[in-house]
């Protein structure tokens, strides 16, 4: 077994953990921390932004882009309006300043507790189960018979079961009636209240599984060059 770390990485590089081995990485500088904020969850379920003052400079030793896996304090969102959601205990999540039309704005099912209002111009953040989903305002008119009123629920209702959405890579689909749209991707289940669509090939360095008392997965599609492997609850791919 190789235990060591030799810290002399030159300017502008940190070593950074990457899976088990450690590697000079560059670092990004951002001025304005309130550009990258990280969401934390409440008991209430309600995101809340911590951090330093807006004059702190904070180093990210690595960023990413919306939708993918900023859980690890060295990690921050790539685009200066995008938020690192703390969904869990376990997994946050970077998400863009407005979230797609439909889209996942919270969770509230025991093991994931958080809301991240942010919809489009439109559309609500509302309660649908254990999830929250961006809805569009309603504004039926009140009918008049009863008959009347529960033939457009239940012909409302039908329409809606027979929905079908697509989502984007790094996107939610964890119901059944979401599929990925991109046709060579995958939706793979993180947990019993989670699922999210993934590309073909991952990311250099990317979430590639994990393995916690409430997530349980691998997707092993890393670059090539590189393997999925685990370093405690996490597994990433890491150069071979």
């Amino acid at each position: 077994m190789n235990e060591w770390e030799y810290n002399h990485c030159p300017s502008g590089e940190a070593c950074v953990a990457h899976g088990v081995d450690s590697r000079c990485s560059k670092v990004r500088k951002i001025r304005h921390h309130h550009h990258h904020k990280r969401a934390h969850t409440t008991d209430s379920g309600s995101g809340s932004h911590s951090g330093n003052s807006t004059d702190e400079a904070v180093i990210y030793a690595i960023t990413v882009a919306d939708w993918q896996d900023c859980t690890l304090e060295i990690v921050g969102c790539e685009s200066n309006t995008s938020v690192c959601v703390h969904q869990s205990e376990y997994y946050a999540q970077c998400k863009p300043a407005e979230l797609p039309s439909g889209g996942l704005c919270g969770q509230s099912d025991g093991v994931s507790e958080w809301l991240y209002d942010h919809c489009p111009t439109g559309e609500t953040c509302e309660k649908d189960g254990p999830d929250f989903r961006c809805t569009k305002k309603s504004h039926h008119k009140h009918h008049k018979h009863h008959e009347h009123h529960e033939h457009h629920k239940h012909h409302k209702l039908s329409a809606h079961k027979d929905t079908k959405t697509t989502a984007e890579d790094w996107q939610d689909c964890t119901k059944k009636s979401v599929t990925c749209k991109n046709k060579t991707s995958v939706c793979v289940k993180h947990s019993e209240y989670y699922s999210q669509c993934k590309p073909a090939t991952l990311p250099s360095g990317d979430l590639c599984g994990q393995s916690d008392v409430v997530n349980k997965w691998k997707y092993d599609h890393c670059p090539s060059g590189e393997s999925c492997k685990a370093k405690g609850e996490y597994s990433r791919c890491v150069k071979k």
